[in-house]
């Protein structure tokens, strides 16, 4: 079987990090679950269920509050990553490949195999 992470982030300040879960391992989380940890400790702090698919992208934005997954589903999710919340929800057309914050923060990118590129 297979067991991989299939995207990861970390935030500016070099304290937390995001995974996706581990696929084909029954004794890790589902592929459409987020986890977020204390890089200092390793303690989980927050299993983040609610995509429809596979995570396949992370971003930390600038803020170092917040976050952005995109999943097959095709979902795209901001998260507060200390309260554990989805802040937003937004389903796209098409397939997303990869996320993006703008340098601000206050815009969200997204990339899709076709080549589009949407904000």
């Amino acid at each position: 079987g297979q067991n991989w992470t299939p995207t990861v982030a970390v935030t500016p300040d070099g304290k937390v990090g995001i995974t996706g879960g581990s696929i084909d391992n029954p004794a890790n989380p589902p592929h459409d679950q987020l986890m977020v940890w204390n890089l200092e400790t390793g303690k989980l702090l927050h299993k983040l269920p609610g995509h429809r698919g596979p995570v396949i992208g992370l971003a930390i934005n600038p803020d170092n509050k917040h976050f952005a997954s995109i999943s097959a589903g095709p979902i795209v999710r901001v998260w507060d990553w200390a309260k554990g919340k989805t802040i937003h929800e937004l389903t796209v057309e098409g397939k997303p490949s990869a996320v993006a914050w703008t340098p601000n923060g206050k815009e969200l990118v997204v990339g899709f195999e076709s080549g589009a590129i949407r904000f």
